[in-house]
């Protein structure tokens, strides 16, 4: 049922996004200048082989990987061989021991609002290692956090510009889903680069951490009919 568009519930969304994520997908396109950036934390080998298969199953044709994430000591190898026995194009891997992680902020002595927020400003921080030619060359940048399991195909926008990203139109909490966005290299670069300070500076994550970036860099957003799910260590 998951694969089903017509079997999505109404929930909470508005009839006319309901209507439009129910109908049928457009026919996949070769979309060779699409550049898939895999970054976050591999909590297990499991949990990445699980990701990476959907991945290999729902990007588009042609479309390119590169690999900035955080694993654990123990599965370090393993996520390493995982990763560049995958059948898509890759580009380049680079993993780093989650202890290399910098500390936290206090978020006013919430412990696990500090722990949330370090874990994704580390996450914000692998993208400021992406080399700048690792950018260039593809117009389409997809970010996809590794943890991440696709239900659906990658649906690229058919319109690109430089203050337009694209977001699951499953919600949460009535703001932007933040764990899968596709956009113009230009407009995700910016999104980038100001997450990053945002969350170096204030104790905010998540999606109303997006939500204020949006708001900031004055971007445009629409929604994609790609389907994601979180895949914890346990595959739960």
């Amino acid at each position: 049922m998951a694969d089903e568009p017509g079997a999505l519930p109404q929930l909470a969304l508005p009839p006319w996004l309901r209507a439009w994520a129910a109908r049928p997908p457009e026919p996949r396109r070769d979309a060779g200048r699409v550049l898939v950036l895999a970054f976050g934390l591999v909590r297990s080998a499991a949990m990445l082989d699980a990701t990476m298969a959907s991945l290999e199953r729902r990007a588009p044709p042609g479309a390119e990987l590169a690999v900035c994430a955080y694993a654990d000591a123990p599965v370090f190898g393993a996520a390493h061989a995982r990763l560049n026995r995958t059948r898509l194009r890759l580009r380049s891997v680079a993993l780093f021991d989650v202890r290399t992680r910098a500390s936290e902020l206090s978020c006013g002595g919430n412990a696990r609002r500090a722990g949330e927020h370090r874990n994704e400003r580390a996450a914000a921080e692998l993208l400021l290692h992406v080399r700048p030619r690792e950018w260039g060359g593809r117009p389409i940048v997809v970010l996809w956090r590794i943890d991440t399991e696709l239900i659906s195909d990658i649906d690229v926008p058919s319109a690109q510009s430089a203050d337009l990203i694209a977001v699951p139109h499953l919600q949460s909490g009535g703001r932007l889903n933040d764990r899968f966005l596709v956009g113009d290299t230009r407009a995700v670069q910016r999104l980038v680069a100001a997450r990053a300070a945002l969350l170096d500076s204030e104790c905010i994550y998540g999606e109303a951490a997006l939500v204020r970036l949006v708001r900031d860099l004055k971007l445009r957003v629409t929604f994609t009919r790609t389907r994601v799910v979180r895949r914890r260590a346990d595959l739960f």
